[in-house]
């Protein structure tokens, strides 16, 4: 995919440090929806 082939270009440009810090800071809207989708903390549903 895209993502995949541009990296090696996105490491050379920055180096690893920002591009880890780069995935970090995209990856926040992510895992904050995770909350909407499975809660923490919550009993599973019952088995049927």
């Amino acid at each position: 995919t895209f993502a995949n082939a541009s990296t090696g270009y996105l490491i050379e440009w920055l180096g690893y440090t920002w591009v880890f810090l780069l995935c970090t800071f995209v990856a926040i809207p992510g895992m904050m929806l995770l909350t909407l989708v499975a809660p923490w903390g919550d009993d599973p549903p019952p088995h049927q």
